[in-house]
């Protein structure tokens, strides 16, 4: 499921996006609204750097609103690889 941000973008799995404040990138694993309150929700995973480990792998959610697009996937390349 794409959830739209309200400003006219749409995230999607695998897409890349970086918080609008700064960070590092981060993959987009799923989209979704919270069944809740109906709030839309997005899914991120990213590497890391760790003091003791190389990269540690973090994962959390966050409002679309707080995200912005750096690549978005291409589905025609996706449907090709399969």
């Amino acid at each position: 499921m794409a959830v739209k941000t309200g400003l006219g973008e749409t995230f999607s799995a695998g897409d890349i996006v970086q918080l609008k404040s700064g960070g590092p990138p981060m993959t987009v694993e799923r989209s979704d609204v919270k069944p809740w309150n109906g709030e839309p929700v997005v899914y991120c995973a990213w590497f890391q750097n760790g003091s003791n480990d190389p990269q540690v792998l973090r994962r959390d959610t966050f409002h679309p609103s707080l995200l912005s697009l750096i690549s978005a996937i291409d589905p025609r390349a996706a449907v090709e690889n399969k």
